[in-house]
């Protein structure tokens, strides 16, 4: 299992707290095992993207400020039916938080290769529109960790690529991707 991971403090004036987008290139190396790609934030409150033991993407939201109103204490929270196993692909996944958004199923996207996630075993829509999210600004004990919890576990043992965190912007699967015209597969969009 891998333990190499990267941190991150981002400033106090930079963050808009409604709205983000993350986008990588993975390489899974392990299946069966919870593998962080981010977290941020603490036990009061974090975003959390992770493959869990069912080989599924997981994404949760959760601040303790409206755990009450939250089934299983998340405010938000997404789990694929979709299975991630096959560790010869490559997978884009972009995941955009926009809490400005009117309907509360449209707040958290997916897209995995291009195409918007759809059906989920876990599906959570708790977050209320214009809600800061759990982003830490300056705070050197809750940084950005890729690749590791804040805990120091669940290490991501695979291989990334062209990894993205955009604040302010939801941005979908395009602006990172494209079909090729040739073969009919996702390829990286470079510029």
């Amino acid at each position: 299992m891998a333990n190499t991971y990267l941190t991150s403090t981002p400033s106090s004036n930079s963050a808009s707290r409604t709205a983000i987008t993350l986008s990588g290139w993975f390489k899974r190396s392990e299946v069966n095992d919870i593998e962080t790609i981010f977290q941020t934030g603490a036990s009061s409150g974090y975003i959390n993207w992770t493959f869990n033991t069912s080989n599924q993407i997981d994404f949760a939201i959760q601040n303790t400020d409206y755990t009450s109103n939250a089934p299983t204490g998340f405010k938000e929270r997404k789990i694929t039916n979709r299975v991630f196993r096959d560790i010869s692909a490559w997978y884009h996944i972009v995941i955009t938080v926009d809490t400005t958004e009117g309907t509360a199923t449209d707040r958290l996207k997916i897209w995995v290769n291009g195409v918007q996630e759809t059906s989920w075993t876990h599906e959570t829509n708790n977050t209320n529109q214009n809600q800061a999210l759990p982003i830490y600004v300056g705070s050197t004990s809750n940084p950005f960790n890729i690749g590791r919890q804040n805990n120091g576990t669940y290490f991501y043992g695979g291989l990334v690529s062209h990894l993205h965190y955009i604040d302010g912007t939801a941005y979908d699967a395009t602006a990172f991707g494209e079909t090729d015209a040739t073969t009919g597969e996702w390829k990286i969009k470079t510029s």
